[in-house]
């Protein structure tokens, strides 16, 4: 694993968040949510809605098989130890992952020209993790962080860690047709953490 802390505004990144056997697990149940069609439209979630517009589009649910609930929900102490040790001159970051004690989490999937307007989330902490098979069959699906206008690649298996009043949004993806359908996009497994 490797990770990158970015000072202004605090952030982080983890690439290689989770291990082989972890990969497995989690690709086994991101077939089964696909192929069996246990993703949901956005009217048919709580999609974010500004003056009566949706400002996302993807496929998304908040029933997620179990196995990547406990597999992400692992990671938390871990995250907690590196928050206080990375950024101890931070304070926002050294306190901030002993004062939460909820967790709610969400997988979405973006095919082609799916995207994610700017917004902000309704928690402490957005931990956002980046899964799509390789190579790679598409293009866009990056973060940017709005305010800031610094925008985050779009990797495999990436944490990304960001404080969730930063203004962020997804890139629309791009998809050549012979891709599309075919379980190639891009998903995104959000937690979204709170006191």
């Amino acid at each position: 694993m490797k990770y990158e802390f970015v000072d202004y505004p605090e952030y982080f990144i983890f690439d290689d968040w989770y291990n082989k056997e972890e990969l497995r697990v989690i690709w086994e149940d991101l077939d089964d949510v696909y192929y069996n069609n246990k993703l949901l439209a956005n009217n048919e979630t709580s999609g974010a809605i500004r003056n009566g517009k949706f400002l996302v589009n993807c496929k998304r649910s908040h029933i997620l098989p179990p196995r990547i609930t406990d597999i992400s929900k692992q990671c938390f102490p871990h995250l907690s130890w590196m928050f206080s040790k990375i950024a101890r001159e931070s304070w926002f970051w050294s306190n901030v992952m002993h004062n939460v004690c909820n967790d709610d989490i969400m997988l979405s999937y973006y095919e082609n020209e799916d995207y994610y307007d700017s917004h902000t989330d309704g928690a402490e902490v957005t931990m956002l993790t980046w899964f799509f098979k390789e190579p790679k069959k598409f293009t866009g699906g990056d973060l940017t962080l709005t305010d800031f206008n610094q925008t985050i690649e779009c990797r495999n298996n990436r944490l990304v860690v960001i404080p969730s009043c930063l203004k962020h949004e997804v890139s629309p993806i791009h998809m050549e047709e012979e891709d599309r359908n075919q379980h190639y996009g891009r998903y995104c497994l959000t937690n979204f953490l709170t006191k």
